[in-house]
């Protein structure tokens, strides 16, 4: 592809396409989003009637329960990849599609922010400025999926990208 060899295309079935649209390469591959919780939890309310000291005890187990469900609710609220599943991955000369479950995710290259290929760990991870979680894809066809995708957002700078150097040798 640096000597300015297209790559082959790929005929595929499924997710449509824009017409002048070519898949380059399609492969299963894990898929996560970079995700927070929302840091909510529900609180209890444990009381009892009887002796003082069982009031006093349904009060503290009360109060230990809660203080473990916001604790928990701390830790999940912290972004982490999440969601981790095999999904099939096309990539197309403008955009990677996601399919999964519900359908096919699109991601335009014009609107990725971040590029992080790691070709040693077999992952891309990707940005998408506000509003949208970062991606991660995993998996023997990652090179090649950082690959299409940095000549797509890099344009000729790809070859010049020294996280993608093992390309070239």
């Amino acid at each position: 592809y640096a000597h300015g060899v297209e790559p082959p295309t790929i005929e595929l079935w499924g997710p449509v396409l824009g017409d002048d649209e070519d898949v380059v390469l399609s492969a299963d591959m894990v898929c996560q989003r970079l995700l927070g919780g929302d840091g909510g939890y529900r609180t209890t309310t444990l009381l009892a009637l009887g002796r003082p000291a069982v009031v006093v005890g349904s009060v503290a187990v009360s109060a230990a329960v809660n203080h473990h469900r916001k604790v928990a609710a701390r830790r999940d609220a912290v972004p982490r990849w999440r969601d981790a599943q095999t999904v099939r991955v096309v990539v197309t000369s403008y955009r990677l599609l996601c399919g999964t479950a519900l359908g096919w995710d699109s991601f335009p290259y014009d609107a990725i922010t971040d590029f992080h290929p790691d070709l040693e760990g077999w992952s891309l991870t990707l940005g998408f400025g506000t509003g949208a979680a970062p991606l991660r894809l995993s998996g023997p066809a990652a090179p090649a999926a950082c690959l299409w995708t940095a000549t797509a957002v890099l344009g000729d700078r790809w070859v010049r990208d020294p996280r993608l150097a093992r390309l070239l040798n």
